[in-house]
């Protein structure tokens, strides 16, 4: 599937346009004891906000340059490839897709390394890899996965069911 430049370039002005908005002024008026934007900084000073307002600003930058290239452009707003028309390819990018929003809603519960397995395994017989080798892959990359995200990254991955024996 292709999208004009037009379509891509509306979608990245509004989501530029919503990180600016959450930067500077938060979303207190979207929800009552919501976020309430980036603490101000002392005057001359840069605060948190500054990078992701120039972010912001750049976004916007490249979306505007997107739409007017997709407007001039005599391409179609969107264009369905061959590969969306076959089933079994359909089926196999709305699997990414679910095993993405499972794991989402799942792994707090479950725990990344179950979940990760689960979704690993499942993925690779959908492609047709054999059970043992499917399982195999799975276990050693979700215990790589999992090792360098705790261990080097210091980023916290959900322990769910697995807390009793958290490492």
């Amino acid at each position: 599937m292709k999208f004009n430049d037009a379509v891509i370039g509306a979608v990245l002005f509004v989501f530029s346009i919503t990180l600016m908005l959450h930067v500077s002024i938060g979303w207190d008026w979207l929800v009552h004891d919501g976020f309430t934007g980036f603490p101000r900084a002392a005057p001359g000073k840069p605060g948190p906000a500054l990078f992701p307002f120039t972010l912001g600003i750049l976004f916007l930058a490249c979306s505007l340059i997107l739409l007017a290239r997709g407007l001039r452009s005599h391409v179609p707003r969107l264009d369905v490839q061959a590969w969306m028309k076959d089933p079994a390819r359909l089926i196999n990018w709305l699997a990414v897709v679910a095993a993405i929003l499972v794991y989402q809603w799942v792994s707090e519960w479950l725990g990344f390394l179950p979940m990760a397995v689960a979704v690993l395994v499942a993925l690779m017989k959908l492609l047709g890899v054999r059970t043992r080798t499917a399982l195999l892959t799975s276990v050693v990359a979700a215990l790589f996965i999992h090792t360098l995200f705790v261990k080097i990254l210091l980023v916290p991955l959900p322990w769910g069911l697995l807390d009793p024996i958290a490492w």
